[in-house]
């Protein structure tokens, strides 16, 4: 994982960073002065990013190792870090960003893979495996609204949230959702 100097492309920090398929999905995420990212079987990770005298460094303020991350990236609202871990087959989880700590994680077996937003108070997430949760956005359970079924082929693009509802794309149809 790289920073770069916007103006002139220069090299500005690096942190290495390994997966055991020389690729990775997970997208970071840029908590107020924190880098966050992970990958398959790698922890959750936070670097701080700063400049003095100069000087880049990324220096690491905590990793969760029970929070590895195959495809899905993490969603930083209202002030905590939601997303889906491949752990258990899948577990959904909240983490506050500042300290990496576990707030919660679901069952587990949610799926391989899912999207997730946040719309207002909710999180929406769509899973590969065809399956919409609506949840409340709460950092102290995973507070389920409804789940719904909502294709028999593939989810893999984000809902994407509009009006009272949500635009849903599966590998054979697009859907507007209403909730």
């Amino acid at each position: 994982m790289i920073g770069l100097n916007l103006a002139d492309g220069t090299l500005l920090w690096r942190v290495p960073f390994m997966t055991e398929y020389n690729q990775n999905i997970v997208t970071p995420v840029v908590a107020n002065d924190l880098v966050i990212y992970g990958g398959i079987n790698q922890p959750l990770t936070a670097v701080r990013i700063a400049s003095a005298g100069g000087k880049w460094t990324a220096k690491q303020i905590w990793q969760n190792e029970d929070l590895p991350m195959y495809m899905s990236s993490p969603v930083l609202a209202g002030g905590y870090l939601f997303g889906l871990t491949q752990r258990s087959k899948g577990q959904f989880f909240a983490v506050d960003p500042k300290t990496g700590k576990t707030l919660w994680t679901t069952r587990g077996r949610e799926g391989e893979n899912a999207a997730v937003v946040s719309a207002g108070d909710l999180l929406i997430a769509t899973t590969t495996e065809g399956e919409l949760v609506v949840a409340k956005r709460d950092p102290a359970k995973f507070d389920v609204i409804k789940r719904y079924t909502i294709a028999d082929s593939p989810v893999w693009a984000h809902p994407a949230p509009a009006g009272r509802g949500v635009v849903i794309k599966d590998a054979e149809t697009l859907a507007y959702w209403v909730f």
